[in-house]
């Protein structure tokens, strides 16, 4: 048996583990919806031009969701993950009204900090009481199915709310899909998940590491900055989300301007991640088995590499290609970075760490999206893909030194 692994966890409710995913497959089809519908309403719906305006729907949601991150991880480990899971899906409920009533763009911006409040309680929540439930020796491969079904979910909402825009207009198509995500997962929360808060007890037991408690403030400059691997880490979780706010808010209208169709755009984004989806549950098992480290630094090079594409290839193939290049980066970096943090954290406070490293790496999803919008607009769009790059080899490369720093003074006698 290993280190952690109790009777109990040997013989934990896959049930349970199986609705959390499906619990999670809901949250990305909610937050699918913006993937696509959201940033042609700017275009088509308000007609705002300008790229930094547009993309503020993005930092109102990456800020909220990022700073009730902090709040939700601490939360959870004193009073549960079924409480809060609960509350991110009740939060949720006026967001498709507000899609469909909204009389300017800035009811929109307003209803991504609903989306955000809904991010950070249900989607922290599924993962963490997935890691509750899984074994020390699988938590690689739990991170990459949580995230796969939350990343298919987003890829098929896009694909299916940009269908639905073509006979429901771009407003009904966001309400009708939202609410009934909104609802099912509710009654499927209410009556079926039960606490996995227990299992982080018997868990510390297990492995002998219950001992005097550590301050939050130690845990958020520990996590922050002053354990230079977990600094890696958090600095490299908030900058791969650059990426990420290329594909959602910036490479819809890029693409429209390239005339292509709702539909067609709906397919090239939901390429990139469906991609990062189904093969991060390979590359999330596969680190538990090799260095996460190789698989982190690997996937920066390969997202640094697909954005430098962007800027010289136009066509639709070409595109389709590099989309699915972007995805398998993420897919090698995004549940391997939650991982390897988990790796070094105590159970009891694996809701708080979590917490605090999703802070960064959401904050990436606000401080992306006013970097990609400053350059968009004040140079132009394919600027934007060469700063990305940029930033996402830099992000890899400061991963890399630190590893290599820490493995040449563990040589030291």
């Amino acid at each position: 048996m290993k280190n952690g692994d109790t009777p109990q966890r040997l013989t934990h409710d896959t049930t349970q583990y199986v609705i959390l995913l499906i619990l999670t497959l809901f949250i990305g089809w909610f937050l699918g919806i913006e993937r696509v519908l959201v940033p042609a309403m700017a275009n088509d719906i308000y007609h705002i031009s300008s790229y930094l305006y547009i993309l503020s729907f993005l930092a109102a949601f990456g800020f909220t969701k990022s700073v009730l991150n902090l709040v939700s991880g601490k939360i959870s480990d004193d009073i549960g993950r079924k409480k809060l899971l609960l509350i991110g899906w009740l939060v949720a409920i006026p967001v498709p009204f507000i899609f469909y009533f909204s009389t300017s763009w800035n009811m929109i911006v307003l209803a991504n900090i609903g989306v955000g409040v809904n991010q950070a309680f249900a989607w922290t929540m599924t993962v963490t009481a997935g890691l509750d439930l899984s074994r020390s020796t699988s938590r690689g491969l739990t991170v990459g199915l949580n995230e796969a079904a939350g990343y298919i979910g987003q890829a098929t909402a896009g694909i299916i709310t940009g269908y639905m825009a073509a006979s429901y207009g771009l407003r009904g198509a966001s309400f009708l899909f939202g609410i009934v995500v909104v609802i099912v997962a509710i009654g499927t929360t209410a009556l079926t998940i039960r606490e996995t808060v227990g299992f982080t007890k018997s868990e510390e037991l297990g492995i002998n590491q219950a001992g005097s408690s550590v301050s939050f403030i130690k845990m958020f400059t520990d996590t922050s900055w002053s354990n230079r691997l977990l600094f890696s880490y958090s600095q490299a979780g908030l900058f791969e989300k650059f990426v990420d706010v290329v594909f959602w808010g910036l490479m819809p209208l890029y693409l429209l301007s390239l005339h292509f169709s709702l539909f067609t755009i709906a397919v090239l984004v939901g390429i990139y991640q469906i991609t990062w989806g189904v093969v991060q549950i390979i590359t999330g098992r596969l680190s538990d088995h090799i260095d996460r480290n190789v698989l982190i630094i690997t996937g920066f090079w390969i997202d640094s590499t697909a954005m430098v594409g962007f800027v010289f290839f136009h066509g639709i193939v070409i595109i389709a290609l590099l989309s699915f290049l972007a995805g398998l980066g993420m897919a090698f970096l995004y549940p391997v970075l939650i991982a390897a943090v988990n790796d070094k954290v105590k159970p009891s406070e694996r809701g708080t760490r979590l917490g605090i490293y999703r802070l960064w790496r959401d904050s990436g999803y606000g401080f992306g999206a006013i970097f990609v919008g400053i350059l968009a607009s004040g140079l132009n769009v394919r600027d934007v893909f060469i700063g990305v790059a940029s930033l996402m080899a830099i992000s890899g490369g400061i991963v890399m030194v630190v590893c290599w720093i820490n493995h040449h003074k563990s040589l030291v006698p």
